[in-house]
């Protein structure tokens, strides 16, 4: 699939498998990072069909990301689904305020269920373009 993945998570294992399971699952081009630091620079570079941002990284929230993303012209209309294990409905709303296209618990919400996620939306978003 030419859907461009990019995967910003903090815990290297859960990175890893989700970079995987994408790949399994046709996406050919899927990267990642570990921290907040350079996430912004990445998104400019990259120009990511879908940001898989997690809450709780090093360096820098994602809600704090979240919100400069959507302040900077360049990237500002860029996709994200938030990834996190905080469940209370005041940080899904946080998430949704900064519009974010989705906002997944990690502890509920299976690799697969991700990618499936990710695939539906983007071929949705990709049919109402045309």
């Amino acid at each position: 699939m030419k859907y461009k993945i990019l995967i910003v998570e903090d815990d290297k294992f859960l990175r890893d498998m989700m970079v995987k399971k994408f790949i399994k699952s046709g996406f050919d081009n899927v990267e990642s990072l570990s921290g907040g630091a350079g996430v912004i620079k990445k998104v400019r570079e990259y120009k990511p069909d879908m940001l898989l941002l997690d809450v709780n990284i090093p360096d820098i929230s994602g809600f704090e990301i979240l919100k400069l993303m959507r302040e900077d012209e360049e990237i500002k209309d860029t996709n994200v689904m938030m990834l996190s294990n905080l469940s209370k409905q005041s940080d899904i709303d946080k998430s949704v305020e900064f519009g974010c296209v989705d906002y997944m618990i990690k502890a509920i919400t299976s690799p697969q269920e991700i990618v499936d996620k990710v695939y539906a939306f983007l071929e949705s978003n990709q049919a109402n373009s045309k």
